[in-house]
């Protein structure tokens, strides 16, 4: 009997990759029905549906997202897609995050360090705020909104924990939608030939995308530093490792495990019939520890000659964005904790990291040794 159709939501939740192992093994194209959709888990499949929107969409009427943002560019393929990246991709550019905002990150940062206690969840005193306060930086917003930007943030999260099943949910991320686009509406300085509603449904998706990933990656790589203390160690002498740590940190454990499209034509793939209209989970998560790829998989190793090959950023037209500027705010965001603390140790047991869609610790609560003057 094949793998995919006994499994459950509730699978994946805590420890997803020895199921991943399974399936890329004897069953790497399955179909799901408690989650109705086929997991796709190999590699070369994933950067397939990823490489060919053509075929595999990403826009469905159904996702709460497109209910309550309109048409954007997550809901958008070829050409519309690729005309509005070219409008915000000047915001994301390598040379911008560089020259333009990693100082205020840093600012920002130490700022945020120095209120730190000595015992503290740095979930929700660190790693929840730094994001929100680096989009409002992104795109020039006063910073006094982070309080409100964060409260609506939290209940559109509780909203698509809801998946949008009920009116209550698509009421709630509607709400949120619109509070976030009239700050945009007052606040964006694009150049743009859009229309004003048209450029703030879009920063509003580009801006919530910038919040919980974000935050993910600087919580799944402190936890690897807390759980390999050695590394935390490595990373006070060696600073210019941080980059391939993150990296690694990124395949090892992404914070976007996963990556839903939709089918535009019957298919078969890898002699699995797919029809037309049905949902494809590309498993990000999945990709990155296939054994044809990557040698010793399951090992975190930002030493590895294969890293740059991962998937976490997903592949194609639909590339991440913002990659530049997430893996420079977790670089500052490590690097400030190293020079304040001379050491971070976990508060009692390590949280284990949770989710199949979105991954991280639900709570970092730790004791942090101050350097001396």
């Amino acid at each position: 009997m094949t793998v995919g159709p006994r499994l459950r939501v509730c699978d994946f939740a805590e420890d997803p990759y020895p199921i991943y192992a399974r399936l890329r093994s004897e069953d790497p194209v399955s179909f799901t029905p408690d989650l109705g959709m086929y997991l796709v888990t190999r590699y070369d499949d994933v950067r397939q549906v990823l490489a060919d929107p053509a075929t595999y969409s990403t826009d469905s009427g159904a996702s709460l997202i497109k209910r309550t943002f309109g048409e954007q560019i997550l809901s958008l393929d070829g050409a519309p897609h690729d005309a509005l990246k070219r409008q915000f991709q000047p915001l994301f550019t390598r040379r911008r995050v560089r020259d333009e905002l990693e100082g205020k990150i840093a600012t920002a940062a130490q700022a945020l360090v120095a209120s730190l206690p000595v015992r503290c969840d740095l979930r929700r005193s660190y790693a929840a705020r730094l994001p929100v306060q680096v989009m409002l930086l992104a795109f020039q917003m006063p910073p006094e909104l982070e309080e409100e930007i964060s409260a609506l943030f939290a209940i559109f999260e509780r909203a698509l924990a809801d998946h949008g099943e009920s009116s209550a949910a698509t009421d709630q991320g509607a709400d949120c939608a619109r509070r976030l686009r009239s700050h945009f509406h007052r606040y964006a300085r694009i150049d743009s030939p859009l229309c004003k509603d048209k450029v703030a449904r879009n920063l509003s998706i580009i801006f919530f995308g910038g919040i919980s990933t974000v935050e993910a990656l600087i919580l799944n790589a402190l936890w690897l530093m807390l759980d390999r203390p050695e590394w935390q160690v490595r990373l006070r002498g060696e600073r210019a490792m941080l980059p391939r740590f993150l990296e690694e940190t990124v395949r090892w454990s992404g914070p976007v495990q996963s990556a839903t499209r939709h089918v535009r034509r019957d298919i078969r793939l890898r002699g699995v019939a797919i029809p037309e209209g049905a949902t494809v989970n590309a498993m990000i998560a999945s990709a990155n520890r296939d054994p044809a790829v990557f040698a010793m998989p399951d090992d975190f190793d930002p030493l590895r000659g294969d890293l740059i090959r991962h998937l976490g950023f997903a592949y194609g037209s639909h590339y991440c964005l913002g990659a530049h500027l997430a893996l420079a705010e977790a670089r500052i965001a490590i690097e400030a904790l190293l020079d304040r603390f001379a050491a971070i140790h976990a508060d009692g047991d390590l949280a284990e990291l949770v989710g199949h869609e979105f991954r991280q610790p639900q709570a970092l609560r730790c004791k942090l040794a101050e350097c001396a003057a």
